[in-house]
């Protein structure tokens, strides 16, 4: 049998986490469905820092490095290197109360040992060695003082523009190095040449085929010589373009490289009819003949909580779901969450990253109306990060839901199945996606029914009107949703019923069926080519 080999681009930043992406989930179902396949072999080309990106991801969705072929750029140039040490030196972590950092406690230790050795010396030899250690230890705090808050405040390191230059960005924090124009500047710059280094690695295969890019930020994608096909999952830049731009002053350069994707690019794939013909055709005139509407696979949790265990699986199935959630609430990074220890309590349930267009403001005034209007004793789960939407905090403070809204961020896939599973509803409110949300089949898929946004991705799916009425809200009316999850919350069981036949007819299209999709097309448009 003749095996045909097909490429992946990917070109994902040095700092991503896939495990918490949902492109990078995206990627290992992609991956995992073209491994079936006897016929088929795939190509990975990425810059070598995804090297551990890639094995993390990989090795939590249980696929093999194997069961692709690799295509790297082996080494990564020392200016990265550098970056990424200066990085976690900034990245430490806050001091919680009532604890000290591992390195404190380290210090502490060796202390107080030195100076037992110290004082109970009974040779010279011993003496002298631990006192040593003793003036080392008690020294370089004292040293490290005076280098920064001393030396580096002297006339001559102020006047020293070049030694200044050095001090200032070395002390940068952790956010305000993310931020700074320089380094900015000069990751853009490494970046640029690394990805042209991996694209001419590209054209040098012969034998692939074809290649695929799973997302339109990489413009580099472009001068790929072989037939290619990107995925536009969606340009919500362009969407909510004030509000990304008050997040991320790279917003425009973002918003540029898309751009440039989608205007130099040949053919293309979306997961619905709503972006391709609102935003390829529409915005971007590019024929619809050369846009392929590919829907998802289903994704589904319920083999990360299933325990085989004969007539009592049923019974050690909930006991597992109830420990992942206990691991998971010790994942907040405020101490009322992670001292939370019942993983029986009532809550609603959001799986989503914390960006301007998943609504996370009218889900909280809408929460805020279940618990103060209608009196509901019910905890709101999300698993987004207030650092990536600071603004959160104040909001949360000002509706005084600090001690009803948990943020868990970070969570294993067993973790997030175990949230749906142990979760009264799934509450998706966002206002745009590229596709159906993943949130409706993995929700329920551990048994928890779900209410959405009535957007139009979402009603591309849901055709049916009664369906419709009772799990569909307006996201941008606060008291509609929190109708819509008092009804759900009051006939759970019912919503469950109304939406499993859906939930089965999406579950026949698994991750091969996509990848199969997305072979015919790349054979068909390498047969245009030729």
């Amino acid at each position: 049998m003749s095996v045909k080999k097909y490429g992946v681009f990917i070109a994902y930043s040095a700092v991503v986490d896939l495990r918490r992406e949902g492109l990078g989930r995206h990627l290992a179902a992609f991956v995992r469905g073209a491994a079936g396949r006897d016929d088929i072999r795939l190509v990975l080309a990425y810059p070598w820092w995804l090297q551990g990106a890639l094995e993390s991801l990989f090795e939590e969705e249980g696929i093999s490095f194997s069961s692709f072929e690799a295509l790297n750029t082996k080494k990564n140039p020392i200016l990265l290197s550098c970056y990424n040490f200066l990085r976690r030196w900034k990245k430490r972590r806050r001091k919680e109360e009532g604890r000290h950092s591992k390195l404190f406690d380290l210090f502490n230790r060796m202390r107080s040992k030195s100076l037992r050795g110290l004082v109970s010396a009974r040779g010279i030899t011993g003496f002298v060695c631990y006192g040593g250690a003793c003036c080392l230890i008690f020294g370089l705090p004292a040293l490290g003082y005076f280098v920064k808050n001393v030396l580096c405040g002297m006339k001559f390191f102020r006047k020293n523009r070049l030694l200044s230059f050095v001090k200032n960005k070395f002390f940068l924090s952790h956010e305000e190095l993310k931020k700074d124009r320089l380094v900015s500047h000069l990751y853009s710059m490494m970046e640029e040449g690394e990805l042209s280094k991996l694209v001419d690695l590209v054209n040098s295969r012969d034998d692939v085929q074809a290649w695929y890019c799973p997302t339109s930020f990489w413009p580099h994608f472009n001068n790929v010589q072989k037939p290619k096909l990107t995925c536009l999952p969606d340009v919500v830049l362009s969407d909510f373009p004030i509000k990304f731009a008050e997040l991320n002053s790279r917003f425009p350069i973002s918003y540029d490289r898309v751009k440039t994707t989608l205007l130099g690019g040949e053919h293309f794939v979306t997961y619905s009819e709503y972006v391709k013909w609102h935003t390829l055709v529409g915005k971007f005139a590019h024929s619809p003949e050369k846009v392929h509407v590919i829907r998802h696979g289903a994704s589904v949790l319920n083999e990360y909580l299933t325990v085989d265990a004969g007539e009592n699986s049923l019974a050690a199935t909930e006991s597992f779901s109830r420990s992942l959630m206990l691991s998971a609430l010790k994942k907040s990074p405020l101490k009322y969450g992670r001292e939370f220890q019942n993983p029986d309590v009532e809550f609603l349930f959001y799986a989503s990253q914390f960006r301007p267009n998943k609504n996370i403001y009218t889900l909280l005034q809408a929460f805020r109306l279940l618990l103060r209007s209608h009196y509901r004793q019910i905890k709101l789960v999300l698993t987004g990060t207030t650092e990536a939407l600071p603004e959160l905090d104040e909001l949360i403070r000002n509706l005084e839901l600090e001690n009803d809204v948990l943020c868990l961020h970070g969570l294993t896939t067993q973790e997030l199945a175990a949230c749906y599973n142990k979760a009264q509803l799934s509450v998706n409110p966002t206002l745009f996606e590229g596709g159906f949300p993943f949130t409706f089949t993995e929700s329920l898929s551990v048994g928890t029914p779900v209410v959405m946004s009535r957007i139009p991705v979402v009603t591309e799916c849901i055709t049916d009107a009664t369906l419709d009425n009772v799990m569909l809200f307006d996201p941008y009316d606060s008291v509609d949703m929190a109708n819509r999850i008092l009804w759900a919350l009051d006939n759970r069981e019912a919503l469950f019923e109304m939406q499993e036949p859906l939930y089965k007819n999406m579950i026949q299209r698994s991750w091969k069926h996509v990848v199969t999709d997305h072979f015919e097309v790349l054979d068909q448009i390498g047969i245009e080519r030729c």
